[in-house]
């Protein structure tokens, strides 16, 4: 088995950052090298970093400005590294020290295109309380899978987990080609376009300990929580590129953007005074251009007849709001 690169992008992670980077030390595999992007922290992060740095040699930094987002720095971690295989750690999670063995062991057995791992899910200080793991075991019973079967395990909601996952390093060069876009869930495309490369998928009995970190900024109210309904517009897209307009899979994605969609347009109505005067123009524009474009495709490709309704009802509702608010803005003006 070639060199693994553990890739790890940091952002303020002094509490937690030493238990993953001593997971890693940690492993009973040595043919390790861990990449470490510091995204600006403005904590102790850096001198935790350089500290272990200086003590084991398979260790490699470097600190860039803030960039606000976790793909830039995971994706430069992912070019300063040099293994034939890679491996995302999050640095407020931890693996066990087996990890790394268990999954070349699995790809040895198989010779998969991807091993995945399994993710328990604790809360932020629940001292180990597991609260989720994935996937379960009877999805695990289906011991080989293909890409195209490990997406639709992630279409409406994630029955598997990937973070942590055995990929090859060419499926990451391949999709820096496709400019891939910057938003607060890139990953969420980034993982299903990775999966559909894949002939065969595997599961392994490698532990990945994922944090459900309350302070993390996919828990807070912010304009970067709709990034979302863009996320599932390029996925629709992708899916009906694999498997086919009108397949199961692209009617399974759509169902998956018009739930989000109308989660979205609530979540924003009920959060308004939330969001300043520039925030509430993306937003409103993203919401309504997205209703508009799609109006019609999404009603004549495999919707219900009720759920047809419930998407016309929720776009004219929001069309409503829109103009009344431009109106009342508009009046206002003139006084």
């Amino acid at each position: 088995m070639s060199l693994i690169s553990i890739v790890m992008p940091a952002y303020n992670a002094e509490e937690y950052i030493k238990e993953a980077i001593s997971s890693v030390i940690s492993q009973t595999y040595s043919e390790w090298e861990l990449t470490i992007v510091d995204d600006g922290s403005t904590d102790s992060t850096p001198d935790i970093i350089k500290f272990f740095a200086a003590k084991e040699p398979r260790i490699k930094h470097r600190t860039i400005q803030n960039s606000g987002s976790a793909k830039i720095p995971r994706d430069m971690a992912i070019s300063l590294s040099v293994g034939r295989w890679i491996v995302i750690l999050d640095a407020d999670d931890y693996i066990i020290p087996e990890y790394l063995e268990t999954l070349v062991d699995k790809h040895t057995q198989t010779n998969a295109d991807i091993v995945l791992s399994q993710m328990y899910f604790f809360e932020n200080n629940s001292a180990r309380d597991i609260t989720l793991s994935l996937p379960s075991p009877l999805i695990k019973q289906r011991l080989c899978i293909t890409g195209q079967e490990a997406v639709m395990l992630t279409i409406p909601n994630w029955e598997i987990g990937f973070t942590g996952s055995l990929v090859p390093r060419s499926y990451y060069d391949v999709l820096s080609s496709v400019g891939d876009k910057v938003s607060l869930n890139s990953d969420e495309f980034q993982t299903r376009y990775l999966l559909f490369k894949a002939q065969k998928v595997v599961f392994s009995d490698a532990i990945y300990h994922y944090r459900k970190n309350i302070g993390s900024v996919t828990n807070k109210i912010s304009a970067k929580l709709f990034d979302e309904i863009e996320t599932n517009s390029r996925l629709e897209l992708l899916v009906k590129e694999r498997c086919g307009e009108h397949s199961p899979e692209h009617i399974a994605m759509i169902h998956k953007s018009f739930k989000t969609l109308r989660h979205k347009r609530i979540f924003y109505l009920q959060n308004i005074e939330r969001f300043n005067s520039a925030e509430k123009a993306t937003i409103e524009e993203l919401i309504y251009s997205t209703y508009y474009d799609t109006e019609f495709s999404v009603i004549k490709r495999g919707l219900s007849i009720m759920k047809r309704v419930m998407y016309c009802e929720s776009y004219y509702i929001f069309n409503l709001y829109c103009t009344i608010k431009s109106y009342i803005n508009r009046v206002s003006k003139k006084r």
